[in-house]
């Protein structure tokens, strides 16, 4: 669940709720998944933009506007998914 939800892959994370992933289970810094969403800072692919930028490689700033508006979009998804399911779990 944890890389379904970082990955901003929301059909899997679906299916693995159905499937009754638990969602009280903590990462390494102890956060669930739906406060590991909360605080994810940006994408998979916004990190690696961020990587070409590093070694050299011209990036417009259009992609980077692109990745971002997906980035809020898919991660707005997944918050109200899994906040979704929580509710439901109470």
């Amino acid at each position: 669940l944890f890389y379904a939800v970082s990955q901003g892959h929301l059909s899997v994370a679906k299916e693995l709720l159905r499937a009754g992933a638990k969602t009280d289970v903590t990462d390494h810094d102890g956060l669930t998944a739906l406060e590991a969403v909360r605080k994810q800072e940006r994408s998979a692919a916004m990190a690696y933009t961020e990587v070409l930028i590093g070694v050299g490689v011209e990036v417009g700033q259009d992609r980077l506007d692109r990745e971002y508006a997906a980035w809020r979009r898919q991660r707005a998804r997944m918050l109200a998914l899994l906040e979704g399911h929580a509710r439901k779990q109470q």
